[in-house]
């Protein structure tokens, strides 16, 4: 949500300048400068710049964001959005909640679902409402660089992790592909009482909203290094469990129980 601090519109020859500003109601501010035509169409060219601007949901994450960005051609659908976005640190919860879509189980119906349900869930990309579903609209070009060189951290259960990466979103405002990659920098499990530092991870993103994800967290004990193995797509990760020396999956399952 945005506060509008100030502004000015001029009119000329059918054209509008704008100059517009903003503060984020939880920090940071928004500016948009720039001219459009008021003709049919709404042909635009407008420069967007971000400073600080935390976007936020208590339960599930917050972040900063600085960027520039600019949208030019018409308003009513076919123009381009493109920028870089840099995000400043990032909190991301893991809650009993986080994982796991609505939309999972084939025919399930919601019947009197709670409104944060229902916003989670549309966050997740997990609904699509009926207007957008109609809407034969062209949407706006993207070309859009998302960096996060470190500082994303994602914790809960268990799990204090650092992340760093950045995502390309292309395509349109209707089908948006990103492409990108993000690496562990470092990060432990906490997990049957006993701590695993997280020795491999990355999360790929190429052209789905359901990246591939691969997590390895180890331990020693008695001489035996214990591995969980997490990988899949982020909807439906496998977990496996290796050792070295290598020892049959039930026994490295024992070993990390009962030692």
């Amino acid at each position: 949500m945005v506060t509008c601090m100030g502004g000015a519109v001029g009119v000329e020859e059918g054209r509008a300048q704008r100059g517009l500003s903003a503060n984020a109601r939880d920090g940071g501010s928004i500016r948009v400068e720039g001219a459009g035509n008021r003709r049919p169409g709404y042909s635009t060219a407008l420069s967007v710049a971000l400073s600080r601007m935390v976007l936020s949901d208590p339960s599930l994450y917050r972040t900063e964001l600085d960027g520039n960005l600019s949208i030019e051609g018409p308003l009513t659908g076919g123009g381009r959005i493109s920028g870089v976005i840099d995000l400043g640190t990032t909190e991301v919860q893991v809650t009993a909640g986080t994982a796991g879509g609505g939309d999972l189980i084939p025919g399930l119906v919601h019947r009197n679902e709670p409104a944060d349900s229902r916003r989670t869930r549309e966050r997740a990309g997990l609904l699509v409402s009926a207007a957008a579903a109609d809407s034969g609209g062209p949407g706006f070009g993207l070309d859009l660089q998302v960096r996060a060189p470190s500082r994303i951290f994602i914790r809960g259960r268990g799990l204090d992790t650092e992340f760093g990466g950045q995502v390309r979103l292309s395509g349109t405002t209707n089908d948006v592909i990103p492409i990108g990659q993000f690496e562990l920098i470092r990060g432990r499990l906490d997990l049957l009482g006993k701590r695993f530092d997280l020795t491999e991870g990355q999360v790929n993103i190429q052209g789905s909203l359901d990246p591939y994800m691969r997590l390895v967290a180890e331990t020693v004990n008695d001489d035996i290094t214990s591995r969980i193995v997490i990988q899949g797509q982020i909807s439906a990760p496998e977990v496996s469990f290796e050792s070295d020396p290598e020892l049959p999956e039930d026994e490295v399952v024992a070993q990390l129980l009962f030692g």
